[in-house]
């Protein structure tokens, strides 16, 4: 019985062993590692988002599906700030801090308190 288990133990060690890939050398498809062509992608899209001398229009809507209309917002970009104007209130423009991270891809986020961008999101 002992030596039983202890030629099917032996047994599955020599299958895991077998069973290894001999590739050791793989070829890379980049010419860059992910982080570098990671930050490039989010240098160039500072880079848009800062050049525009009239700044960037979006419309959000509160519901997904869009059965309570849009919202247009008008956002100018420099460095490190945004300048926000919105249509519920169109004589009014707030300043704001963003930012440009990694999060399993480039993502844009406004990360200080902004009364337009947060209209929504106000309990």
């Amino acid at each position: 019985m002992r030596l039983n288990k202890l030629f099917i133990a032996t047994l599955l060690a020599f299958s895991t062993l077998a069973l290894q890939s001999c590739l050791k050398d793989q070829e890379d498809f980049f010419d860059e590692s992910s982080s570098e062509r990671m930050q490039a992608v989010l240098e160039n899209t500072k880079a848009v988002l800062t050049s525009s001398d009239n700044g960037w229009i979006f419309d959000y809507y509160p519901d997904r599906n869009l059965s309570y209309g849009g919202i247009t917002y008008a956002l100018k970009f420099d460095d490190k700030k945004v300048s926000v104007r919105c249509e519920l209130s169109p004589d009014m423009e707030e300043t704001s801090f963003y930012k440009l991270n990694t999060n399993n891809g480039p993502v844009l986020s406004f990360d200080s308190y902004n009364t337009l961008m947060h209209f929504f999101a106000t309990p």
